[in-house]
């Protein structure tokens, strides 16, 4: 379920816009003058209201809040309106997104006594089955339409805080969809809503029945099928500790050409982003999304302001949007003006409406974008023999790309602010001499860098043909002025990442830039590598989801996918799932704290409790290992949490002191770690001032301090006969009982 940035990003910039109206309207220069309340006016006066009234039915708003504005922004078609009720002195607040039905968001900040109140760590008073429970009860509130088809997850407990957040997913036929969903934070001892913010699509459409779909061991054979796993050479930094200086080393990564989605009933790789590309549709917020409410989903408290009164300052806001310029009156107004002025094919992508809080005046953010660079296909011309003797192409007239972005005054339409991106087109007929170049540029490599340049290979790039279109008279127009040759270097016939010679040449043969990146490292042989045993210890580690995606058609329609997905990987030389930089990474799996061997034990309230805010220790198969040892690095990183709310980099990755070997803990250890990270090690190492809180802690012992420290902070505690046992080792469990009678002892 992960994000296929470029696709993506290509696939949202076809999204679908509504067009914009250009009647005939004053020139820009008369828009001061007063306007007459035209009745599209009237209706977005009355859209504003209809939304505050909804909002005000199911959210009641505080008297005290008597400070109000409001704010509108069009994305896709879709007028969203953005609600702020506030004290005087700024220190209450409710924000609420609304549209067409669904409360977008809603957040409440209260600071009246922010700074009276001491941020300390505690455990919530709700139980998990509450906080669900609450959520619930919340969401039903707000947008009962999506409450009968999510389920809900406590995704966090803050210990450092009084919040908790609930997530919640769409779920269609058991499987989540991608996308829909949303969380919602409440207070952890009272459940009252602090926030909540959701994001629902595609209402109103049916998600096709999964039964067929493929197995998942089959969809990891499907995987395998369609990978080529490619070896490189990468270069990082690696710190030296004896010369304390960064020094260059290569390592071999193997990188996969294929980790996108797949159809989950085909095993095929999945065509969503090319077909919602080539349908011009919009995976993104969209108007579709609110118009598709069915009768069913859609309630009935938009359609009247019965019930609601509105205070003084909403009142004024109300009356205030009356004289405001209106998106197709800006529009025709600039299209009036020659410097604004657009071409026909130029739609309104954005408009945001705000207010200035200090001059109290309106203004717009608009963009407006359309056009498209000049297609060509290439198409080829085959012989009887079936060999390409020629390429024929076909071009595809499109309008100039255009973008424009301007900043006017809502009232008088007073242009503030723009600027404009058009692309141009120019005729080029003489041709680019691929090949006399390449031997420029190869003379030119070998000229420069002709003690390294044997290990470099002309990448296959260099001779490929110059691109070219032909007008209706037959003439050749070519729009590539130079082109960069480019050398890649080879080791053990291994492809060495980032070095490379890159010569540019333009048409006449003049060589306009040269650069080379060569790395003097030692590299690594090249080792077997087996494929098979690579993708059997891949899905080890790293999971194979499944999960309904789809996008919107031009025409409101929705074209779902049930796909088969795998996150990003690249393997090392001992098939290990390894960072950019070859650094061994983690295992993915689920949050699982729902151990199944700590039933019954004297520490089970405490691991439990803790894995709930998230203090946990690594554990595998759903088994805690509560009798198992623990060393000094593992009890460092959960310390962290307890204390700090958060682990240091080189805790996470396995270094807590770098000058001393990993071992396993015992209980003055322990109390070491906890004053060490607690930040009390300079007073600990004070000799011959501190009396020993434990029988059997000698006033003497080098670890005297750090125990009575912990003593008085609540983690260090006697057995029943007033011992400590210093040298006893800890187990993970009595460690987490440790930290759990710490927390509990905070007033």
């Amino acid at each position: 379920m992960k994000t296929k940035a470029t696709k993506k990003i290509a696939a949202a910039a076809m999204a679908v816009m509504l067009a914009v109206g250009t009647g005939a309207l004053p020139a820009l220069a008369e828009v001061k003058t007063a306007l007459s309340l035209s009745a599209t006016q009237t209706a977005e006066q009355k859209d504003m209201k209809e939304a505050l009234t909804a909002v005000k039915k199911r959210v009641t708003i505080p008297e005290r809040l008597t400070e109000f504005k409001y704010s509108t922004s069009t994305k896709y078609g879709t007028e969203c309106f953005d609600f702020t009720w506030r004290d005087k002195e700024y220190k209450e607040t409710i924000q609420i997104s609304y549209a067409n039905g669904v409360i977008l968001s809603y957040n409440y900040n209260d600071n009246r006594n922010a700074d009276n109140k001491e941020v300390k760590q505690s455990f919530a008073k709700l139980t998990d089955e509450k906080l669900l429970e609450a959520a619930k009860k919340h969401i039903k509130q707000l947008n009962p339409d999506i409450y009968s088809k999510v389920k809900f997850k406590v995704n966090r407990i803050d210990l450092f805080g009084d919040n908790a957040t609930v997530s919640f997913d769409r779920v269609e036929n058991g499987i989540a969809v991608e996308g829909n969903g949303g969380s919602i934070t409440l207070n952890k001892n009272t459940g009252e809503l602090v926030s909540m913010g959701v994001e629902w699509f595609w209402n109103g459409t049916k998600f096709e029945k999964s039964s067929t779909r493929l197995s998942a061991d089959k969809a990891k054979a499907k995987y395998k099928e369609l990978t080529t796993l490619t070896p490189i050479y990468r270069i990082i930094d690696e710190y030296n500790e004896k010369t304390g200086k960064s020094e260059q080393k290569a390592v071999i990564l193997y990188i996969p050409d294929f980790s996108d989605e797949i159809d989950a009933f085909t095993g095929k790789p999945s065509t969503i982003w090319d077909d919602m590309h080539n349908d011009k549709g919009s995976r993104t917020f969209s108007y579709y999304y609110f118009n598709e409410l069915t009768a069913e989903e859609a309630t009935d408290d938009c359609d009247t302001e019965a019930g609601v009164g509105f205070t003084e300052a909403e009142l004024k806001e109300i009356e205030a949007d009356k004289n405001m310029l209106k998106k197709d009156e800006i529009t025709a107004l600039l299209n009036k003006c020659k410097y604004t002025k657009m071409p026909d094919y130029v739609k309104l992508q954005n408009a945001n409406l705000y207010k200035n809080e200090e001059t109290e005046e309106y203004f717009y953010d608009i963009t407006y974008i359309g056009g498209e660079d000049e297609a060509v296909d290439v198409e080829e011309v085959m012989d009887e023999d079936d060999n390409v003797v020629s390429y024929s192409n076909v071009t595809t007239a499109k309008e100039p790309y255009f973008y424009m972005y301007v900043k006017l005054n809502a009232k008088t339409g007073e242009v503030l602010q723009f600027n404009k991106n058009v692309s141009k087109n120019y005729d080029d007929t003489k041709a680019y001499p691929v090949k006399s170049n390449a031997k420029i540029a190869e003379a030119a490599a070998k000229y420069y860098y002709g003690d390294v340049f044997g290990e470099y290979k002309a990448d296959e790039g260099n001779s490929a043909i110059a691109d070219y279109t032909i007008d209706k008279d037959g003439n050749k127009h070519y729009w590539k002025t130079s082109r960069v040759y480019k050398f890649t270097r080879y080791v053990n016939g291994v492809q060495v990442e980032g070095d490379a010679i890159s010569i540019n040449v333009d048409k006449t043969g003049e060589v306009l830039s040269i650069s080379k990146h060569y790395t003097d490292v030692k590299f690594p042989s090249v080792p077997e590598f087996s494929k098979d045993k690579a993708f059997e210890q891949l899905f080890k580690q790293i999971k194979l989801n499944l999960y309904y995606d789809g996008y919107y058609k031009p025409d409101g329609t929705v074209k779902t996918y049930l796909l088969y997905d795998i996150n990003s990987y690249i393997l090392d030389s001992k098939y290990r799932v390894v960072s950019w930089d070859g650094t061994v990474l983690p295992a993915e799996k689920d949050d699982d704290t729902a151990y199944t061997d700590i039933k019954g034990i004297a520490e089970e309230t405490a691991i439990t409790t803790l894995a709930r805010y998230g203090i946990t220790l690594e554990s595998e198969n759903g088994k805690f290992n509560p009798n198992g040892k623990l060393t000094d690095k593992e009890f460092a990183a959960v310390v962290y949490k307890a204390t700090r709310n958060y682990v240091p980099y080189y805790i996470e990755c396995g270094n807590y002191k770098q000058e001393e070997a990993e071992k396993m803990l015992t209980r003055k250890e322990a109390a070491k770690v906890f004053v060490d990270i607690y930040g009390g090690s300079d007073y600990a190492e004070l000799k011959g001032i501190y009396r020993s809180p434990f029988t059997d802690v000698a006033t003497s012992d080098e670890y005297v301090g750090y125990i009575a420290i912990a003593k008085a902070l609540g983690f260090a505690s006697a057995d029943s006969n007033g011992n400590y046992n210093p040298d006893k080792t800890v187990t993970r469990a009595q460690a987490m009982q440790m930290l759990y009678n710490y927390i509990k002892r905070l007033k």
